[in-house]
């Protein structure tokens, strides 16, 4: 496992961006290296949309894989499982939006 590239890493947690009623907890730019592996882990109350950029990998939710590629967006809803896998091939750049 490599360590990742945060790009930008927002985090809001004591006072969100408001949206028009949407609360936005965090938001990010990721760029992975070929094996890089973000651990799984849970946003207990949050949506996450992760929006792929650029490269492919995998998003594994709740111990089910789906494989993603540039152009992709994946919803993760509350209180799911996650982790994400660069593919190894192409390091996977995504953005991230928590809310």
């Amino acid at each position: 496992m490599q360590e990742q590239n945060y790009h930008l890493n927002n985090v809001y947690f004591k006072e969100p961006l408001q949206y028009d009623g949407i609360s936005v907890y965090q938001i990010g730019r990721m760029y992975c290296k070929a094996d890089t592996v973000i651990s799984a882990h849970v946003h207990t109350d949050l949506y996450e949309l992760t929006i792929v950029t650029n490269g492919g990998g995998q998003i594994i939710t709740n111990g089910v894989a789906t494989a993603v590629k540039r152009g992709d967006i994946y919803l993760s809803m509350p209180c799911d499982t996650h982790e994400i896998r660069s593919d190894g091939k192409e390091a996977l750049k995504y953005d991230f939006f928590a809310f």
